[in-house]
């Protein structure tokens, strides 16, 4: 299952007639995910919208709107085949956030705490940003786990996890910045 590109930004002229129909599909069919790529050395987060359901045209007009296209799911015998219609990007997550969070009534707190890391500043410390990234995705976690959305898994766990390759980066930074003076006070 591959994910497809985007092809333009949200266009909120487009989304604002039809934000109350895409809440109620959010809502009952979507799915929004903070989600922590693993594979990295380092600690790199990233969001997820995404609405799936088996009715093609719908998912159709949806990515038209979200300006992306279509992710089919993986075919099982004597199964409707899955659509998917996903965004991903920062910008067009906030657009849609924007426009949906007052219209949300199961998944309301989830966009809250999406919006929330979206809006995160780092303010030159890539530490204390990491740290508070991690803290939204444990509580995304939390809540999609709490409602059946998420595999259960340990969050003090995944927690510890986390900030131990926090502090590993934290420690090469301060290698690196060492090295760095270093090198300038020899020449």
């Amino acid at each position: 299952m591959k994910i497809r590109k985007m092809l333009r930004n949200i266009d909120p002229n487009q989304l604002r007639p039809n934000a109350e129909y895409i809440a109620g599909l959010v809502d009952g069919e979507g799915d929004l995910t903070i989600r922590w790529d693993k594979r990295v050395r380092y600690v790199r987060f990233s969001c997820l919208i995404s609405i799936g359901m088996t009715d093609e045209p719908i998912i159709k007009w949806l990515a038209d709107i979200f300006g992306v296209t279509i992710r089919k799911g993986k075919q099982y015998p004597k199964k409707k085949t899955m659509y998917y219609a996903q965004v991903l990007t920062k910008t067009n997550l906030r657009t849609l956030l924007k426009e949906l969070l007052p219209l949300l009534k199961v998944k309301k707190e989830r966009a809250r705490i999406m919006l929330e890391f979206l809006n995160l500043r780092d303010d030159g410390s890539a530490v204390e940003f990491a740290k508070k990234q991690a803290e939204l995705y444990l509580k995304m976690r939390k809540l999609n786990q709490e409602e059946g959305k998420a595999k259960k898994i340990d969050l003090e766990k995944e927690r510890r996890e986390i900030l131990q390759r926090i502090e590993t980066l934290q420690k090469e930074k301060q290698k690196t910045k060492s090295l760095v003076q270093r090198a300038q006070l020899q020449k």
